[in-house]
């Protein structure tokens, strides 16, 4: 069987394809057109355990909350410093660019997540444990307004679900966790 994204070659029991990240239920055979080889588990099995916060059969951790608040006023305080260069530069826009540059490239790159993130041992995947690419960095980016809006509930639903997602997280379908 080969993955229907990248066409590597895929053993048996694997459930993502190592090469590009795309979950195997859908496999291409040398037989014919992609057909679903496995049942597809509920959302439910997917989520974290309750009480350990390990998404069950894949050993990813979500980050405690700890790391994450720290990382979070850490990212504050050097976003300011930049944003007050970036509006001596180029006033109104400068900060918005700076601080969509300074989350998306980094959470895209091998360090997967922003300085205070790195600092803070934590980063950003996908809903299948790989690297986000540009694009959707960028969306997890322009949700972050959202999390923002009604006093700040968007993070605060962190704090009370299991996955320990904030509303850009679940919009944008990625997942903090622990490196």
């Amino acid at each position: 069987m080969s993955c229907v994204q990248c066409v590597k070659s895929l053993g048996a029991g694997v459930r993502f394809c190592p090469r590009c990240g795309r979950s195997v239920h859908f496999v291409r055979n040398s037989y014919g057109p992609s057909r679903a080889t496995q049942p597809r588990s509920s959302w439910r099995s997917r989520l974290p355990s309750r009480f350990s916060g390990t998404w069950a059969g894949t050993g990813i951790q979500a980050a405690r909350m700890g790391p994450r608040v720290g990382a979070a006023v850490f990212d504050i305080v050097v976003l300011g410093l930049l944003a007050f260069i970036a509006n001596s530069v180029i006033p109104l826009v400068g900060p918005l660019v700076a601080s969509w540059l300074y989350f998306a490239i980094p959470e895209c790159s091998r360090w997967q997540g922003s300085i205070g993130k790195r600092i803070f041992s934590i980063k950003v995947v996908d809903a299948n444990g790989v690297r986000l690419r540009f694009g959707r960095a960028s969306g997890r980016f322009a949700c972050r307004f959202l999390s923002s809006l009604p006093l700040g509930f968007g993070y605060a639903l962190a704090w009370f679900n299991p996955a320990r997602q904030t509303l850009h997280d679940f919009l944008a379908s990625t997942r903090v966790v622990a490196r």
